[in-house]
């Protein structure tokens, strides 16, 4: 919200519904994503969606922005928001939540995936933090560059170990 109010002069109402229409755009995605998994498997769309969520933080990165106060253009920031909560979170997180349940198949589901979810509500505290401190003392872009790396390292790793958890997930 302050990065749009700050660079982008909108009033928390325009930000919100931004925003929420991204979401709502989401939604759609969600609703449509058995059919995704036809044409695609989990593993595949969680790997979509990290990269996905990497181009939609370079977007609002630029070697401008790193030197004065200049924003990206608008149709950038608006590219990277719908990428990012239209697309790539929703499709990566609904594949990944379909995975970390397909490898606990034969364990305590409903505890371990409270774990994964209490992970993701850590890392909603850890990183609004990160993010404040990354912007005041080294600026906005560096957060998103940030942002970008984390999940650059993140898709390696899941590539990585791809092959691993495909077998995993195939034993019967």
């Amino acid at each position: 919200l302050m990065y749009v109010t700050s660079h982008y002069h909108w009033s928390s109402l325009r930000s919100g519904l931004t925003v929420s229409c991204c979401g709502t755009a989401g939604v759609v995605f969600l609703l449509l994503f058995s059919i995704l998994l036809h044409y695609f498997n989990d593993l595949d769309l969680v790997l979509y969606g990290m990269v996905t969520m990497v181009l939609s933080c370079l977007l609002l990165t630029s070697p401008l922005t790193l030197t004065t106060t200049s924003t990206v253009p608008l149709w950038q920031f608006y590219s990277s928001i719908i990428l990012m909560y239209s697309v790539g979170y929703p499709i990566g997180h609904t594949a990944l939540l379909g995975v970390f349940s397909k490898i606990m198949k034969s364990g305590p589901q409903g505890q371990l995936l409270g774990y994964f979810g209490s992970a993701g509500s850590l890392a909603r505290v850890f990183f609004p933090v990160l993010a404040g401190v990354l912007a005041e003392y080294c600026g906005d872009t560096v957060i998103f560059i940030v942002m970008a790396a984390l999940l650059i390292i993140s898709c390696a790793v899941f590539v990585a170990s791809k092959e691993f958890v495909r077998n995993v997930i195939s034993r019967p």
